[in-house]
């Protein structure tokens, strides 16, 4: 199977779908013109990746904003992810939020609470931005921050 990237556009999130690692981000925004065309495809493969998924899989979450069409895509990907999970994948979701942002932090709250999956919300602050790149790559093991 192969990795799926896309890189953040200005409406767009940035999207990696690493199946060599089990790790799979989407990070920045999300108000794509057509919700459904651009998230379609990811659907999909996260749909061919659950034929034969890895031993963990870690999905991150990191959006700085993201309107209603893509929380309800969202939502079709935390029921996939729910389905999968519930048939004995080990599946768990960070939701990454800057600490100030209310509205994206509500949003994991609800998330985490219509899914079955582990659910970590993760505060970040002002300090942690000019980490995040190096966070990400070096602490999160199973959804542990050192």
């Amino acid at each position: 199977m192969q990795n799926f990237f896309l890189e953040s556009d200005i409406d767009s999130p940035k999207i990696e779908l690493e199946k060599d690692n089990g790790i799979f981000r989407f990070t920045g925004f999300s108000f794509p013109e057509n919700t459904e065309l651009f998230y379609n495809p990811i659907i999909i493969w996260f749909e061919n990746y659950f034929k034969a998924p890895n031993v963990y899989t870690l999905i991150e979450f990191n959006l700085e904003y993201f309107n209603t069409s893509t929380s309800k895509v969202f939502m079709h990907l935390f029921n996939l992810f729910s389905k999968h999970y519930n048939k004995g994948i080990d599946i768990q979701i960070n939701w990454f939020y800057f600490d100030e942002d209310e509205d994206i932090q509500e949003s994991g709250i609800n998330y985490k609470m219509l899914n079955s999956v582990p659910f970590n919300l993760i505060p970040y602050s002002i300090d942690y931005i000019d980490r995040k790149e190096e966070v990400y790559n070096t602490s999160l093991l199973r959804g542990v921050l050192v």
